[in-house]
This record gives C-alpha cells, sequence and structure tokens, in this order.
C-alpha cells in the first residue's frame, strides 16, 4: 500500500510541476504569461511601501518574526515539541482576543467604517447592504427567477429561499424598488425566519464543537475557545451576508463528529445530515470518504447511501425549478474565471491568475493535479484533523466555491486540532494557517487608505476590501504545503519503522 501511494505521489508531484510548461497552449501565452508577471516594478513599489506607514510596520514586523524563527528555531522546536493541549488552546485564545479587540478598538476610531469594510457593507450603491445573501436570494426565488439563481445555489438551496419567502408578503418580496427594502427589514416574519436559522446552525457550531474540545477537560478553556469561534471572520461574515453555507457546515460536522457513534440511530443521522449538507453546498461529499478508513469495505454502504439521498435531495426540487438550473449549477461549480484576479478567491487557480497565467488549459490542469494531491494526502495522513485539514484545502481550492463563506470548513479540522492531547512543531504550523483563516484581522490600511492603494497598484492588485482576504491566500496554500510535508515525513517514519534491523543491531542484542 505504501508503495503504491508513493508512486501516486511522485507521479503527482512531477506532473504538477511541469504541467504548467508542458501544456501550455503555446509559446506566445507562456512569454505573455511570464512578462505581466514580471511587470511590476520593484523601485515603485518599495517606494510606495515606504510611504505606507502601516503596510511597512507590519512588513517590518512579519521581517522580524521570520528572523527570530530562523536564529531561535532549534529552541523553539524543542519547546513545541511535545507541548500540550492546553498550550496550544491559549496560544489561539491570546492571539484571537488580541486581534478582536484590535478590530474593535479600529472600529472606534473609524466610527464602525473599518468593520463595514471587513464585511463589505460599506458600498452604499448596493441595494441590499446586509444579509443581501438572504433578502436578494428570497426575492429572486419569490418571482420564480430560479435560475438566475442557479449560478451561486443548489436547486435545494433554491427550494429553501422560496419557502422562506412565503412568510414575506408579496407586495414587498417580489419588489425590486429600493424604497421597499426598509419595508423588508422590518418585515417580523420574515426577520424571524431568518434568527431561527442563524441561531439553529450557531446553537448546532457550539454544541458540536464544545463537545469535542471537552475530551481534554480543559473546561473554561474550551467555552472560551467555542465561543470565539462565533466570533470569528467567515462566521460573523456568514451571519451579515445571510448565507445558508453555516448551515451546510454545521450538518458537516455533525457528520464528522458522529459518524462512529454506537447509537445506529445516530448513525442514520449522521447519514442524512450529510447528505442535505451535501444538498446545499455538493462539495462537503469529501468528508464521505472518512467512512472508507473509519469501516473499511463495510463503508461503502453507508457511502452509497449519502450519494443516493444527496442525488435525490438535489434533483427532486428540479420538478419545481426547473433541470436547467441543475446543469447551470453543475457547468458553474466548474468553471474557473481566467480574467481576473478576484480578491477573497483563495485557490490555487486564482493565484495562478494573479501571476499572469491565462490559459484556461493551464489553469484547469493545475487545478485537477493539485486537488489529486490533495487527495492523495487525505489517503496517506495517518490523523483524523489532517485529513480533515486536506478535505476542507479540497473543498477552498475548487474556484467556483472558494470564497468568504467558504472559509468556514476550516473550523473542522480546527476543532479537531485543538483538541489533540499533545502536539509537534508542525502542529503548530497548521495552528497557525488554521488562525489566520478565521481570527478577523485588524483593517490597518484604513488610516492610509491612500498610500495603501497605490501600493496595491504597484503590485497590479484590486482594491482590497478585507485584510482576512488576503492573509487567507497564503494560509490555505501554506496549508496545501504542509500537508504534502506531513506526507512525506508520515511516509519516511512508516519505512523506517517496517525496516528490519541490521545485523550490527542482531549482534548488539545478542550479546547484550
Amino acid at each position: 500500500m505504501k508503495k503504491k501511494l508513493t508512486f501516486i505521489f511522485t507521479t503527482v508531484l512531477f506532473a504538477l510541476t511541469t504541467g504548467i510548461t508542458a501544456f501550455a497552449d503555446s509559446e506566445e501565452e507562456m512569454t505573455e504569461a511570464a512578462e505581466q508577471a514580471a511587470s511590476v516594478n520593484i523601485s515603485e513599489a518599495f517606494s510606495a511601501l515606504t510611504n505606507c506607514v502601516p503596510a511597512l510596520v507590519v512588513a517590518v514586523i512579519s521581517v522580524l518574526a521570520i528572523a527570530l524563527v530562523c536564529i531561535f528555531g532549534g529552541k523553539l522546536k524543542k519547546k513545541l515539541d511535545g507541548s500540550s493541549a492546553s498550550s496550544m488552546m491559549n496560544a489561539f485564545i491570546a492571539a484571537f482576543s488580541a486581534s478582536g479587540i484590535i478590530c474593535l478598538v479600529f472600529a472606534f476610531l473609524t466610527d464602525g467604517v473599518s468593520w463595514s469594510d471587513m464585511m463589505h457593507t460599506v458600498d452604499e450603491s448596493v441595494l441590499y447592504p446586509q444579509f443581501s445573501d438572504y433578502y436578494q436570494s428570497m426575492q429572486t426565488a419569490a418571482r420564480g427567477l430560479f435560475y438566475n439563481l442557479s449560478e451561486e445555489f443548489t436547486p435545494f438551496g433554491i427550494i429553501i429561499y422560496y419557502l422562506l419567502a412565503q412568510f414575506v408578503p408579496a407586495s414587498l418580496v417580489t419588489s425590486t424598488s429600493a424604497v421597499y427594502y426598509s419595508s423588508l427589514l422590518k418585515n417580523q416574519p420574515g426577520l424571524m425566519m431568518y434568527l431561527f436559522i442563524v441561531i439553529l446552525y450557531l446553537v448546532l457550531i457550539y454544541r458540536l464543537s464544545r463537545s469535542q474540545l471537552r475530551k481534554n477537560d480543559l473546561h473554561m478553556r474550551d467555552e472560551v475557545t467555542v465561543f470565539l469561534f462565533m466570533l470569528s471572520y467567515p462566521v460573523i461574515y456568514c451571519v451579515e451576508q445571510g448565507n445558508i453555507t453555516a448551515l451546510s457546515l454545521a450538518l458537516a460536522m455533525f457528520f464528522t463528529l458522529y459518524r462512529n457513534s454506537e447509537s445506529k440511530t445516530y448513525r442514520r443521522i449522521c447519514t442524512a445530515a450529510l447528505a442535505i449538507s451535501a444538498a446545499i453546498t455538493p462539495f462537503t461529499l469529501i468528508f464521505a470518504l472518512l467512512l472508507f478508513f473509519d469501516k473499511g469495505k463495510k463503508g461503502i454502504k453507508t457511502f452509497l447511501c449519502i450519494c443516493g439521498l444527496f442525488v435525490v435531495l438535489f434533483l427532486a426540487p428540479c420538478f419545481i425549478t426547473g433541470f436547467r438550473c441543475a446543469l447551470y449549477y453543475a457547468e458553474s461549480f466548474l468553471t474557473i474565471n481566467a480574467e481576473e484576479f478576484i480578491v477573497g478567491n483563495v485557490s490555487l487557480a486564482n493565484l495562478l491568475v494573479f501571476f499572469g497565467v491565462k490559459s484556461k488549459f493551464v489553469l484547469y490542469t493545475v487545478f485537477i493535479l493539485s486537488e489529486l494531491l490533495a487527495l492523495v494526502t487525505l489517503i496517506a495522513l495517518p490523523k483524523t484533523w489532517q485529513k480533515l485539514a486536506a478535505a476542507v484545502y479540497i473543498i477552498l481550492n475548487i474556484p467556483s466555491v472558494s470564497e468568504n463563506v467558504t472559509y468556514l470548513f476550516i473550523l473542522i479540522p480546527l476543532v479537531y486540532l485543538l483538541s489533540e492531547k499533545e502536539h509537534k512543531t508542525a502542529d503548530w504550523l497548521y495552528l497557525l494557517c488554521f488562525s489566520l483563516i478565521v481570527i478577523p484581522i485588524p483593517e490597518w490600511y484604513y488610516f492610509d487608505s491612500g498610500n495603501f492603494e497605490t501600493l496595491l497598484a504597484a503590485f497590479n492588485l484590486p482594491y482590497i476590501s478585507s485584510a482576512n482576504e488576503l492573509i487567507s491566500l497564503t494560509a490555505i496554500q501554506g496549508l496545501f504545503v504542509l500537508l504534502i510535508y506531513s506526507m512525506a515525513t508520515s511516509m519516511k517514519a512508516s519505512k523506517e519503522s517496517v525496516m528490519p534491523p541490521s545485523e550490527n543491531e542482531i549482534k548488539g542484542e545478542i550479546n547484550g
């Protein structure tokens, strides 16, 4: 088995590293991409950096941090190896609290504008600056324009919004006039249904996370950590946008925690929960692969049940929405935008677009190969939380779904990681990647926005509305590197453990 994994790993890695040059559409295309990537004027970028005080401070702190790690890396590694769960949880609580407090201070100093920037509510031209996913989707579904929603929502998700629209007077929900927006917000049945959904998934996430963290018996720290989960950037963003992806997360988390329950009823509920989660967001089907590692061939039956129920839930609503919606959603799901760099999209394909790669064939090649490589790490890595981290990377690496609300799913491997009894140095690097995605990052550039926009222009970057969006891109690709490194070290350790003892070792044991 290990030989097969080694062969798969080396094959995929070779294909990944050579895919761009081997499968490029033309030599001219690669030359154009290289020229675009090299179009950054280093002197202009450096000048813009020195003029932007907040960016300069962050750059200096980053360089100092890297220097300290290089100097004291050996001592730090000895201290981190074998560290306890309480140490990691204390570090997470401290980092989250410090960053969150700074965010609140910035919000007070800017009369809430910095917080609005973080949540994308600063644009007054938008009809629904708050709860846009909820009210706009509900309104579009109420007017019967199901096809207009099928780019972002499955037929099952469209039906959810259609049913929610039935609680709102037709005169409000079918109107596109901005005059009705305030009345729509004040409508009690519609708002109560929204609050019910929010409270439902928040309670589920809270209870499920706490049940996993309680394995450490850290009591108050467990409670504080789960409370901070509720204040994390992706959760707050999802609440502010009115997106139902958080409900999909709660159902997927329930499956991962209770899939091996001794209770047959719980296992059946887990099967239904993941199928419903996938009906809302199909990429959560990746978590069903855990059944093969838990139960082997016995897990095939449950896996097929989940897939079958998902197909029914995905297609049955098409009798109302039309099957064209399912086809359009599938097409949109597999689409890669090669025209521009999308801020907030953390996929590897989007990163290549930033570096000037415009060929869809190249982007699809890299996307498929990176997904396969992540799948290999999911199979090869020994710990459950590592497998979950690989599964979440596979999800976030899908260009069409890689956005702010999808960051939610990083909470699943994070809660598993924090529930481990002991940790190694690599585990702390995983925590760093997870934390940079879930912790709200202060909008430091607000205080020098003019120079910051000049700095972005020097690097060919569009306007950054949230620091979390930019930092998450680095964090998720850092997670990919960590997964590959962990797989390599795990396979090396397994190989050494099964090697037969040498002749000198045998003689030493005999003499002893």
